[in-house]
């Protein structure tokens, strides 16, 4: 029996402005691919709890040898703007009457900062952040984790996000109960639990 719902964030309940591009913006302000920028992100500053935008982007300028951008980027980073889901908080407001509702993602510290601003960290009971934890999904570390935050049995866990990879696989094996949401068809083959939107994630959710 589900117990607990575990939200991916980024591009499952919330995701950035796809007019602004703001890290497409990052990288020709660097003058390196996104590739660049993601991986010194994902070994930095989505897995260190202490680490705010200026440290981060400051680092990340001395790794490039481009100190002078740090202020620049900072700005750029602020200048995102942030969108819901459509039916994200309706959603969660039905849900949180009948699940215990978590954030499990891979994410940097500002993140709840995000949440709060947007209004949804009042439906979750736990916020729980790669950064905090220091360790990225998919590593199974992640997971054994959250279940040693959580002491719940992973059968009654349901952990939802638009990451085949990330979000699905591994807690697939280890025996969690998974659901992928995928808006655009991207995995066509899959043949777990799948939704288009966040519109079918309730009736899903009572029939697993």
């Amino acid at each position: 029996m589900i117990k607990i719902v575990a939200f991916d964030l980024w591009n499952t309940l919330i995701y950035h402005d796809p007019k602004y591009k703001v890290f497409s913006k990052i990288s020709k302000t660097l003058d390196v691919k996104e590739e660049v920028f993601w991986n010194f992100m994902e070994k930095t500053w989505l897995i260190n709890s202490k680490m705010d935008e200026k440290l981060f982007f400051t680092e990340l300028c001395k790794y490039l040898n481009k100190t002078e951008c740090v202020d620049e980027l900072i700005k750029i980073w602020r200048n995102d703007r942030i969108h819901i889901y459509k039916h994200s908080k309706e959603l969660l407001e039905k849900l949180k009457k009948r699940f215990r509702l978590i954030i499990a993602s891979n994410a940097e510290p500002y993140t709840k900062k995000i949440l709060k601003n947007n209004g949804l960290d009042v439906y979750f009971e736990k916020i729980i952040l790669s950064s905090g934890l220091g360790v990225l999904k998919p590593e199974k570390e992640f997971f054994i984790k959250i279940l040693k935050i959580l002491k719940e049995k992973p059968e009654n866990i349901c952990v939802i996000g638009d990451s085949l990879k990330d979000d699905i696989k591994t807690p697939k094996k280890m025996g969690f109960k998974t659901m992928l949401i995928d808006r655009n068809n991207k995995y066509g083959k899959f043949r777990g639990i799948k939704i288009k939107s966040l519109y079918q994630l309730l009736n899903c959710l009572y029939n697993i």
